[in-house]
């Protein structure tokens, strides 16, 4: 189940990182997952490369802007990324700047609706869902090129 599978990447969280806080599930029986939150956590570990789809963050420090987009792009995913800023212009350019299919901006799952396209890059899946270009994949198009000049 998703819950059992989120649960296991805690268990590799706390020997590849330092926990922060959570890092349990909820009372027996009920699915749930304690919000979780790693520091500290190395590029190439398995919580910051994978894609967890539960409420556990993976953080690590950063120096520069250019390093943090160079990092989130040194991925085989690409479904989606926060980023966290009071300076508007620093949230633009890590949105642009990253190779992610959904982008959201100081908050998650804020622009979640029928008329947004979401779907990733990489091995995130292919194509798109909801708006015009979720619709794209149940057409059929066609070219037809004439020739007027003979």
């Amino acid at each position: 189940t998703q819950f059992e599978r989120v649960s296991r990447y805690l268990d590799i969280g706390k020997t590849e990182a330092r926990l922060v806080c959570g890092g349990t599930t909820a009372a027996v029986g009920t699915g749930a997952v304690v919000p979780t939150i790693f520091a500290d956590v190395p590029d190439d570990a398995v919580i910051m490369q994978e894609e967890i789809f539960g409420p556990v963050g993976s953080f690590a420090p950063f120096e520069t802007l250019e390093e943090v987009i160079e990092r989130a792009n040194d991925s085989l995913y690409g479904l989606a990324a926060g980023v966290w800023s009071s300076n508007i212009n620093t949230c633009m350019a890590v949105a642009e700047g990253v190779d992610a299919g959904t982008v959201w901006v100081n908050g998650m799952m804020s622009s979640w609706g029928y008329q947004a396209p979401f779907g990733g890059p990489k091995q995130t899946g292919g194509g798109r869902t909801n708006g015009k270009q979720g619709l794209d994949e149940y057409l059929i198009s066609k070219t037809v090129s004439i020739n007027l000049n003979n």
